[in-house]
């Protein structure tokens, strides 16, 4: 409080102009304090695009080999196939080989994708400002700087196809009941650190070896649900069949020996690489990898340690 001339005592701010009295008030109106952007959720790895050059001998090989069936076949020869109630592979159609890579996009699951949007901006990343569809036709965007992979993200609303389809059962064929990562070379590994871990939040899990530098293996953990991506990274340059090699998926399974039982039983496409033995990873986990025609890999992996 302050005297006045006429001796009353009148509040501080009445010595205030009107402009900083205004000023003051509007900062404690709703939105006129900018705050930052938090990271909505991410809640799953959903949908993984790959590139092949002979659609029918890949659509055999996930359909009639891997056993999942065709949920979306797109006016522009792509075709999708449901992994797990909210999983998808999507193959898209090529003339040629990629030599960089046959693994085009790996979509992350969100609650929020505006919010997602908005976050990834604020961190100065470079989102589309109008939105695509993915297979299913929900809304989704793909991330215009991530290192390696090209990375983006899809919200499943609650009415859209892909809620629809979780309720529908999947066939008993299918290898394995869900894709737990997805694995793909990087030639940058603080690079990928800056985007994946410090923009996305995810964290380490393990790496191999268990060194500082020059690992040949990362393990990420996405923050908000029981997914991985798993960097490889790579210090020279590498042959297609490397790249190939990296870039893979990972479909998890209780016990490996009943799978590749199944898959022994069943006909590989025609040109299809010869599947590898079972063995245990650097991770202790027994697996055993199979291949596209084009040679991008699918590992069949156990959910534990082979000592457990």
């Amino acid at each position: 409080m302050t005297e006045s001339t006429t001796g009353k005592r009148i509040p501080a701010w009445g010595n205030l102009s009107l402009v900083a009295i205004i000023s003051l008030q509007l900062l404690f109106l709703p939105g006129c304090c900018p705050t930052p952007e938090s990271r909505p959720p991410i809640v799953g790895v959903a949908e993984v695009g790959l590139l092949v050059t002979d659609m029918e001998a890949s659509s055999s090989f996930v359909q009639d080999f891997l056993g999942y069936a065709q949920v979306v076949g797109g006016k522009d020869g792509r075709r999708t196939f449901r992994l797990s109630p909210k999983q998808y592979l999507t193959l898209i159609p090529t003339s040629t080989r990629n030599e960089e890579s046959m693994l085009s996009y790996v979509l992350l699951e969100t609650t929020d994708l505006h919010g997602m949007a908005r976050y990834l901006r604020s961190k100065g990343v470079c989102v589309p400002r109008s939105f695509g569809k993915d297979p299913l036709g929900e809304e989704s965007f793909l991330v215009g700087d991530s290192p390696f992979c090209r990375c983006g993200f899809v919200q499943y609303p609650e009415g859209g196809e892909a809620s629809r389809l979780t309720g529908v059962p999947l066939p008993d064929s299918g290898i394995a009941p869900r894709m737990s990562h997805v694995g793909f070379a990087v030639g940058d590994l603080q690079k990928a650190f800056s985007f994946y871990r410090d923009i996305l939040g995810l964290s380490e899990v393990w790496r191999n070896p268990p060194l500082p530098e020059n690992p040949s293996v990362v393990h990420m953990a996405l923050p908000d649900a029981p997914f991985t991506l798993e960097f490889l990274p790579y210090y020279r340059d590498l042959s297609y069949a490397e790249r190939c090699s990296k870039n893979h998926i990972c479909l998890e399974v209780g016990s490996i020996f009943p799978c590749v039982g199944k898959l022994s039983a069943r006909r590989a496409p025609e040109g299809v690489p010869r599947s590898s033995e079972i063995k245990v990873g650097h991770n202790g986990k027994r697996q055993a990898n199979y291949f596209f025609p084009d040679g991008t890999r699918v590992e069949v992996m156990e959910d534990h340690l082979a000592e457990e």
